[in-house]
């Protein structure tokens, strides 16, 4: 369903996360936003996505910190 989405690691690593969620193909993706500490070290982005499109979400580490996560996303509106 087209909506506005949230994904986020609030509360859901052990390390400092940053995150950036695209749309489009292989070698032509799209950035629908990012967000680093948005939450103390974790990070929570709002971003739109259209009906039957794929989006996809990177979890990094700022400056290249590893560890543990759980990604929650859900559909806001």
């Amino acid at each position: 369903t087209s909506g506005i989405y949230r994904a986020s690691t609030c509360d859901r690593a052990d390390f400092d996360t940053v995150l950036q969620v695209f749309d489009g193909s292989c070698g032509a993706l799209r950035s629908l936003g990012c967000s680093d500490d948005a939450c103390g070290t974790g990070s929570d982005v709002r971003f739109f996505a259209t009906a039957g499109a794929s989006f996809y979400v990177r979890v990094g580490g700022r400056g290249g910190a590893r560890g543990g996560f759980e990604l929650y996303v859900a559909r806001l509106s």
